[in-house]
């Protein structure tokens, strides 16, 4: 905690203001471009990390930064014939259902803990570049399939219409 009385130091560093920390963090993900990555299929993700500090359970006083590393993609009708996702020929009706109706694919996030800023980022300069390998060598076809497949499900249930149609 940050005072002002110079006889009570504080005892552990203080960032004076997490936004600007968050607001570095991010500067720090787009240089070294950890903050996009192409699947084998040609979609673009965008790379989500979300830095926040929690209690340390070991010590009543510390902090922890935890880090959430999540994929997410947006993509329409045409990103998904594209990325050869579906089929003009084979899913011609699931087409037509879409209309042009943006779906959004998000995968479950990976958390991970660290005691500094430091240790966040070299933490980071490890995993992401693996995180973007392992979608641009898998294909994500099925994954994107079944999404496709839930987000109509979830839209169309009780007589409820898509945006696109």
């Amino acid at each position: 905690m940050y005072n002002t009385d110079s006889k009570r130091q504080a005892k552990k560093p203080v960032v004076p203001s997490f936004a600007s920390a968050s607001l570095e963090f991010g500067r720090w993900l787009a240089e070294n471009h950890f903050d996009h990555a192409t699947d084998r299929d040609g979609l673009t993700w965008d790379i989500l990390v979300d830095a926040s500090q929690v209690p340390d359970p070991n010590d009543a006083h510390g902090l922890l930064w935890q880090l959430k590393i999540e994929g997410s993609a947006r993509a329409n009708a045409e990103d998904l014939v594209r990325t050869k996702t579906l089929s003009v020929v084979e899913d011609a009706r699931l087409l037509g259902i879409l209309g042009d109706a943006v779906i959004p694919f998000n995968v479950r996030p990976k958390i991970y803990t660290v005691a500094t800023p430091d240790q966040a980022k070299v933490l980071l300069s490890e995993v992401l570049p693996g995180y973007a390998a392992s979608l641009a060598e898998s294909s994500q076809t099925e994954l994107k399939r079944m999404l496709v497949h839930r987000f109509i499900d979830e839209n169309m249930k009780f007589g409820g219409k898509l945006c696109g149609r």
